[in-house]
């Protein structure tokens, strides 16, 4: 754990007794924060959600209105389902209580690095897949978010070296503080959740915080044709990396007769020639696509996000910035150059029809990437069975 000091000997109100609230809860104790748990159901209908908090030293204010446990509190923590503008949210403030999400206090207290997934379609897949990709490499990893398994809970026993690979939802940015991914995507943006954020001008400013903290030294990653996107990428500080299938990119990936090609600072590689500029340390990737050509445009999206996060977040060593002769985010991730030779394994909520089998090295390696189904109503689904996809990576510096 890290930044302990932060709630060490505070009052902290944890609001909502979900999955969220449960890890907050418990996080926040070892922390050394002096905790209440607050539900407007009682414990009698929580039942059995509340045993991982029984032999915890907490204050329990069940059955009650958050309303009513305000006086005294330091900080409050509130789940993704509670809007920022809620009432009690908004008299807490006024008291000056601290009031933060469970999202950005899982940030803030868990030690290792973390990449972010988001848009409207497409994150869980993407997060599921990034995710068996680091953990067939070596690396502790943590799949976490919106996906259902909350930060908090990866974080009790978090090291410096573990790795987050973390799906952001709309709903958890509204608390965002000093979330700081050192790779982040957004895969695309339609109208969605305005029954919460009001207009599609505040649900895109609450996508795009996830880049707020962002540096110079950090990757973030676009879908350069979804034109919904195109007026946002100017907002960030970081590296921007783009991914097309209709044209291509100065910095990312995109399909060139057939396969993918990776480029990155003036270096590319497309099965055929190879182009190195001084600046360029990492890895570029050839890609083959034509396994995929005839399976349509939801699942070549797809496709094209997953290299662009694999690469960006270190899985095949693509990053920018440099250490003592060494590619930052090489550095960062030393070690994930292993081999992969496991199937995927099925996920609640995400079809993965095609296993991982394969195998990943630093000099030269092979894997396949395997279909999944969006969730979105504005994604059409491509008809049949997909093919898996083949994927080449080369160390080329």
């Amino acid at each position: 754990m890290r930044n302990t000091e932060k709630y060490a000997g505070k009052r902290v109100l944890v609001v909502g007794m979900a999955r969220s609230g449960i890890a907050a809860a418990q996080l926040l104790c070892k922390a050394g924060a002096h905790v209440i748990i607050n539900d407007s159901k009682a414990a009698e209908q929580l039942g059995d959600s509340l045993k991982p908090l029984e032999n915890l030293p907490l204050e329990r204010r069940l059955g009650c209105p958050a309303m009513e446990c305000l006086d005294g509190i330091d900080a409050m923590v509130i789940s993704p389902v509670v809007p920022d503008n809620a009432p009690f949210v908004l008299k807490a403030k006024e008291m000056g209580v601290y009031v933060t999400g469970e999202l950005e206090m899982a940030y803030q207290l868990s030690s290792g690095e973390m990449v972010a997934i988001t848009g409207t379609n497409g994150k869980t897949t993407t997060v599921t897949l990034l995710g068996e990709i680091f953990r067939n490499a070596g690396r502790t990893t943590h799949v976490v978010g919106n996906i259902g398994y909350p930060y908090s809970a990866a974080g009790l026993d978090s090291q410096d070296g573990d790795l987050f690979v973390c799906e952001v939802s709309s709903f958890q940015m509204e608390t965002a503080e000093t979330f700081h991914p050192k790779a982040a995507a957004l895969l695309n943006i339609t109208e969605d959740h305005l029954n919460r954020h009001g207009t599609m001008e505040v649900y895109t400013a609450m996508k795009m915080r996830q880049f707020q903290n962002m540096t110079a030294e950090d990757v973030a990653v676009f879908n350069a044709d979804d034109p919904a996107l195109a007026p946002l990428i100017g907002q960030v500080r970081a590296q921007v990396m783009l991914f097309s299938r209709k044209r291509e990119v100065d910095q990312g990936a995109f399909v060139r007769d057939g396969e993918i090609v990776v480029r990155f600072h003036g270096a590319f590689h497309d099965g055929k020639a190879q182009a190195r500029s001084p600046d360029f340390r990492g890895v570029v990737g050839f890609h083959p696509v034509k396994a995929v050509e005839k399976e349509g445009d939801a699942f070549r999206r797809n496709a094209h996000a997953r290299i662009r996060d694999g690469d960006d977040a270190g899985v095949l060593c693509f990053g920018g910035g440099h250490s003592n002769g060494k590619s930052r985010l090489r550095v960062l991730l030393e070690g994930v150059f292993h081999q992969i030779e496991q199937n995927l394994r099925p996920v609640k909520g995400v079809s993965i029809k095609f296993p991982i089998r394969g195998n990943v090295h630093v000099q030269d390696g092979l894997f396949f990437l395997p279909d999944g189904i969006q969730t979105g109503e504005d994604v059409v689904r491509a008809g049949g069975e997909a093919e898996p996809l083949l994927l080449q990576n080369r160390l080329v510096a």
